[in-house]
């Protein structure tokens, strides 16, 4: 007859902790992965371009918001939103200065145009499209009892879902892709 040795105690414990950690490493690991693989704001690319490469510009394509226009001395294009590492990748390739280290003092971008463009453009710039999403819905949600207040709500939710976003269908998606 065979007889099956019980582990004692301290090695269950010990056996437990080990996976433990090699589950912690293993969930530490996959959102390493997925920060490496999301989408970067146009402010995140900015930030990242203008830390290496001063020359290079980012903003909402006027014509897609979807779409990035990068601007590099001598080219303007547009472009898919990308990653951190295929943002880099792209700085790498192309045929940027690096500049010499700045002592992080915000850089002003100064526009120009109709107002109401100008304002388009920061916002697009500066939000995703997703953020303008949720914002818009949080202006949907809320009512004020002075009228100007909320004709003046109104006209700015109107111009965030048409101006900014594209649309009621644009809105749409973009709050389903933000989870609302």
């Amino acid at each position: 007859m065979k007889t099956t040795q019980t582990p004692n105690p301290q090695e269950r414990l010990d056996a437990i902790r080990q996976a433990q950690a090699e589950e912690a490493q293993a969930l530490h690991n996959a959102a390493r992965e997925a920060a490496k693989k999301e989408v970067l704001t146009v402010a995140q690319a900015n930030a990242l371009a203008k830390y290496h490469w001063k020359t290079v510009k980012v903003r909402r394509d006027p014509e897609d918001g979807r779409l990035w226009q990068v601007q590099r001395p001598g080219s303007i294009q547009a472009h898919e939103p990308m990653t951190r590492e295929a943002w880099r990748a792209f700085l790498e390739t192309g045929e940027t200065e690096k500049p010499t280290p700045t002592s992080g003092r915000h850089e002003m971008v100064a526009y120009s145009g109709e107002g109401k463009k100008v304002l388009a453009d920061v916002l697009r710039d500066n939000l995703s499209p997703q953020a303008v999403a949720v914002l818009v819905t949080r202006l949907l949600a809320g009512k004020t009892p002075e009228v100007e207040v909320e004709r003046e709500l109104t006209y700015f939710t109107n111009f965030l879902i048409d101006d900014v976003l594209g649309g009621a269908e644009a809105l749409d998606r973009l709050a389903k892709e933000a989870g609302l």
